[in-house]
């Protein structure tokens, strides 16, 4: 009930369409409609973006080959959030980034967070955290 709960407040918020905020503008925590290589795309706002390592071994990043939806830790694709803000399935673009797919929950992930899967250890503590703007995809 919930996640379709969800899905019907995305749809009112393709159906409003705002005006971006201009450059003297700060951004507008609301859902900004953009259309974007013929996809359309709504503002989630601003995350905290982490990054977790594929690494198929037992250590600080977890290891865990699989994700909440059962889809195996992808680089490039998977990302980590939490489902109260962004559900699992959706497609997401982050800024500098690109398109990801949320795929994964986690216990540390609440509110305006995202762990990004990256394919090495080292890639994901080089990454440390990142503020990104966040947009949710649809066709």
């Amino acid at each position: 009930m919930r996640e379709a709960a969800q899905y019907l407040i995305m749809l009112l918020a393709l159906l409003t369409i705002q005006r971006p905020a201009t450059a003297t503008e700060p951004r507008s925590p609301e859902p900004v409609m953009a259309h974007v290589e013929s996809q359309q795309r709504i503002f989630a706002g601003e995350f905290a973006v982490y990054a977790y390592c594929a690494e198929q071994y037992p250590h600080i990043c977890g290891g865990n080959p699989t994700t909440a939806s059962g889809e195996p830790v992808t680089p490039g694709v998977t990302v980590a959030a939490d489902p109260d803000v962004l559900p699992l399935g959706a497609r997401v673009y982050i800024d500098g980034i690109g398109e990801r797919v949320v795929q994964d929950t986690g216990g540390a992930i609440k509110g305006r967070k995202i762990d990004l899967a990256v394919e090495s250890h080292r890639e994901a503590v080089e990454w440390g955290v990142q503020h990104k703007g966040v947009w949710i995809c649809s066709n």
